[in-house]
């Protein structure tokens, strides 16, 4: 097996259930970079939240963000690419948020933008409190977020919708998916995420090996969820975690361990140490 890069999905797979990395998971991960392989984080978080555990990582590699809508340097934040939503499917989708009630952020530029403080907008309030400001997610609640983002006169990376009641988010996902030109995915059960049409992780997984001079048969691909399906499709060997989506199983060569029982570290000792 000649693998040269691993893409490794956060929340439901390196990040176990109270959203911590575990030492062995630390410590696996550290072995393999020692041996030359390049590990890249490839997440649906805002660049600023991927950060965060990729320098717990202590990785240097560019970070594929916003389900695949940017690709960072870690080193200096400089864009290697990225796909914006434009602002008038944006204010159709707002429209359609706004009549449902239900709660939504939208990540402008490395800023979280959201009209009430509850879901990740609280969490990453509440996660703040323990980072330096460097590390910080800038976070900000507003009167109306279509009126911010007029205002700001910067592009949308992506908007996330969360509701826990899930008949309710899958109606309402349901009419902005009749839209068709946005791409929307899941990365939680109790979630959806909206991109540019044709974003995904697989994409940008596609452009970053290129970008790093490895062909697909060369990655390794290690996720959970929906959001996560076309970086498995992509990459050469699939790895689809013990607690992930049922599509994400079929899809991988290997089904690893469960995020609360270190599953990343199991599947890279397992084939690559």
């Amino acid at each position: 097996m000649d693998i040269k890069l691993v893409a490794i999905d956060l929340d439901g797979t390196l990040l176990n259930a109270n959203k911590h990395i575990s030492a062995e998971n630390i410590h696996t991960i550290r072995r393999v970079t020692d041996k030359g392989i390049r590990v890249v984080i490839c997440s649906g978080r805002i660049f600023m939240g991927a950060k965060i555990y990729a320098k717990k990582l202590g990785v240097q590699e560019p970070i594929i963000a916003c389900n695949g809508a940017v690709i960072r340097s870690m080193v200096t934040g400089e864009t290697i690419y990225q796909e914006l939503l434009d602002a008038a499917y944006c204010e159709k989708v707002i429209d359609i948020l706004h009549d449902s009630g239900m709660y939504f952020h939208a990540y402008v530029g490395d800023s979280m933008i959201s009209e009430t403080m509850e879901y990740s907008m609280l969490r990453y309030s509440q996660m703040n409190e323990r980072f330096e400001q460097e590390d910080r997610v800038d976070i900000k609640i507003v009167d109306d977020v279509w009126t911010y983002i007029q205002r700001a006169g910067r592009p949308v990376t992506k908007l996330v919708v969360m509701c826990d009641d899930i008949e309710l988010l899958q109606s309402v996902r349901s009419r902005i998916e009749e839209l068709e030109v946005i791409e929307v995915a899941s990365s939680d059960k109790n979630n959806f995420e909206i991109m540019r049409k044709g974003v995904n992780k697989g994409k940008a997984l596609q452009l970053l090996a290129k970008h790093m001079g490895y062909t697909m048969e060369q990655v390794m691909a290690i996720g959970d969820n929906e959001n996560d399906i076309p970086m498995l499709a992509s990459a050469g060997f699939p790895v689809a975690m013990q607690n992930g989506w049922e599509d994400a199983k079929r899809l991988a060569k290997f089904v690893t361990k469960s995020n609360d029982h270190h599953g990343v570290a199991h599947v890279l000792e397992k084939f690559l140490l």
